[in-house]
């Protein structure tokens, strides 16, 4: 089954495509920039439609290690009429020269030498760069941004990952070796070797900068090796060293950041944090819908944030080419766009706010009780047992929905249904409302165990009591033994309510079995809207061995048996994000379908 489970996954990692169709588009040829320790980076130009040899044209980079100056993954600014688009190998893939060093400070180097130094003295350049990317263009062109090169105005990326460790690699301090083992060693350098073969076949520059790649391109041990030796969050960890949310004080240009709560590969976690950690006096926008990976921003919120800052410079008065505003692209007011029910390129009108969690967040605490049901009271005193197992119903095969159907697995049939590997509890809301989730969540649970570690998994669902169909909202998890929680570091409500738990993730501590312990789970942040007749469900088991939304595996932990408690000295309770204010023309003008929301699947209980 593992194997199968694999296979499956080779087939949903798909690099990410950003492209707009454009036809009859110009490029130059390869060329080759020596940076400022001597290694030569391959970059190649794409002119702009009707392109006039006798202007100068602000410039976009992209800079990745799938195709890059061969064959750049993210088009979306290709061909545009008003700019011209620079795209770039990291250095040690493709016809770059020099070794492999993942997300490393000297790549991002590389990419202010290119801004600062080259770019200026062509022929075509007026001297102003924006850096645009999704997925590993956005997570290079970020950490690029970070060392604020003087010549950058403007920044547009999605797809990030704010911290490797706490994101990606041990989400909850649970390892996942899924989707970055196969990216790292397999998807990436397959995606560089494939857009870069008509360098290879005819270019003797790239042919020779190949060979200084030491097959760091082929298999990069010196990550892998290094991420999954190193299961803490040290500071001098890899995982540390080269998360953007440690770089993000160098962001010194006006930055938009795009976020899927869906993003079966980079996670749903990384916009919306260092969207609130951008340096303070930086414009800043973000862009949150539901979604999966590889968005094409079908409201093309990038081009009216380039058009802003790079055509308009940043006046309130300048129209963008789509007519759009820049008074309302740049309102403050207007920072956050959360769009919900979105079905495929079809969104609907985002409902603005000025920060993320929406100031008028309506925070209600709800307590997990012994009946099954959640209340805003405990309710009578009691407990809820479930069996932890490595393996379990969870299964789905569901693998980031890599056909795109939104209809749920094509494994063994998942089941949402309770059972006894499962703590369920449901809230019911009054009859005939409609009722929205956004932002993000934090349980507080208290519970033993009989072993001396265990991985808890926190789900969300949408059920319709109807019809029995079920979607999965979201989803956090927590390895025991990481339990210890900072509240100071942690993000609070206006009243001091913790709604992001801060683990540092340094010196695991084993439970003793069958004494009671607090732990403080996140959830990733969701933004759902749940129709009249529909119900939330929450559940608590063990992780699944593949993530249901997600390209995601997760290491089995030992098996045990967990009572979770409701009594006056252990509360056990979920802090809900609820959003009044969103009206009809937010969501979508009828009840979206099972599975119809991109991003969201749904299974039908069976009777």
């Amino acid at each position: 089954m593992r194997r199968f489970v694999l296979l499956c996954l080779l087939f949903a990692l798909v690099p990410s495509v950003g492209g707009t169709g454009r036809a009859a588009v110009t490029k130059g040829p390869i060329q080759y920039v020596t940076v400022d320790d001597g290694t030569k980076i391959a970059v190649s130009v794409y002119y702009p439609d009707r392109f006039d040899k006798t202007k100068r044209y602000p410039t976009l980079l992209t800079i990745e290690g799938y195709g890059g100056a061969g064959d750049p993954d993210d088009t979306t600014f290709v061909g545009d009429p008003d700019y011209v688009v620079v795209a770039m190998s990291l250095r040690g893939t493709g016809c770059s020269g020099g070794q492999l060093s993942l997300f490393s400070d000297r790549s991002a180097k590389d990419g202010a030498f290119v801004i600062d130094h080259w770019i200026p003295k062509q022929s075509w350049s007026n001297g102003d760069v924006g850096i645009y990317g999704h997925s590993y263009a956005g997570l290079t062109g970020f950490l690029v941004s970070a060392q604020h090169p003087s010549h950058l105005k403007a920044i547009a990326v999605s797809g990030l990952i704010d911290d490797f460790y706490r994101a990606i690699l041990y989400p909850g301090g649970v390892p996942n070796p899924g989707f970055p083992i196969l990216w790292g060693a397999l998807l990436r350098p397959a995606s560089e070797h494939a857009g870069n073969v008509g360098g290879l076949q005819s270019d003797p520059q790239c042919q020779q900068n190949y060979l200084t790649h030491e097959g760091t391109d082929a298999f990069n041990s010196e990550a892998l090796v290094a991420i999954y030796s190193q299961m803490q969050a040290t500071p001098d960890s890899w995982a540390e060293q080269r998360s953007l949310i440690n770089h993000i004080a160098g962001i010194r240009a006006p930055i938009q950041l795009g976020q899927q709560y869906q993003d079966e590969q980079t996670g749903p976690r990384g916009g919306h944090i260092l969207f609130n950690h951008i340096p303070a006096g930086i414009p800043k926008r973000i862009v949150i819908s539901t979604g999966q990976h590889n968005p094409n921003d079908p409201q093309r919120t990038k081009q009216d944030w380039m058009d802003c800052w790079l055509l308009g410079h940043g006046s309130t008065t300048w129209t963008t080419r789509l007519g759009h505003s820049c008074a309302d692209v740049l309102d403050p007011a207007k920072r956050v766009l959360l769009y919900f029910e979105s079905e495929g390129s079809q969104r609907w009108t985002p409902y603005y706010t000025s920060a993320w969690p929406v100031p008028s967040t309506d925070w209600r605490r709800y307590f997990l009780r012994a009946d099954g049901t959640l209340g805003r009271s405990p309710g009578a005193d009691g407990t809820i047992q479930y069996l932890s197992t490595a393996t379990g119903r969870f299964l789905t095969g569901e693998m980031g929905d890599p056909g795109g159907t939104g209809q749920g697995p094509f494994l063994a049939p998942a089941g949402y249904a309770s059972g006894p590997d499962t703590a369920r509890y449901a809230l019911t809301f009054p009859p005939n409302t409609t009722n929205v989730l956004a932002g993000p969540m934090d349980v507080t649970l208290w519970a033993t165990a009989t072993s001396t570690d265990v991985d808890f998994w926190v789900e969300l669902l949408d059920r319709d009591i109807a019809t029995g169909a079920t979607t999965f909202i979201q989803r956090g998890l927590l390895r025991a033994s990481f339990r210890d929680f900072s509240y100071a570091r942690s993000d609070k409500t206006p009243d001091g309510q913790v709604y992001r738990p801060y683990h540092p993730f340094l010196n695991p501590s084993p439970i003793v079995p069958m004494q009671a312990y607090q732990y403080q789970i996140e959830v990733w942040p969701a933004g759902h809207v749940f129709r009249p007749g529909h119900e939330l469900i929450l559940q608590v088991h063990a992780p699944p061995p593949n993530d249901p939304i997600s390209t995601y595996l997760y290491n089995p932990n030992q098996p045990s048996l967990v009572t979770i408690l409701q009594d006056p000295r252990h509360r056990t309770s979920i802090l809900f994000p609820f959003l009044n204010g969103v009206t009809a023309a937010n969501m979508a003008p009828r009840a979206p379908a099972c599975g119809q929301v991109v991003g969201e699947i749904c299974v039908v209980e069976p009777k």
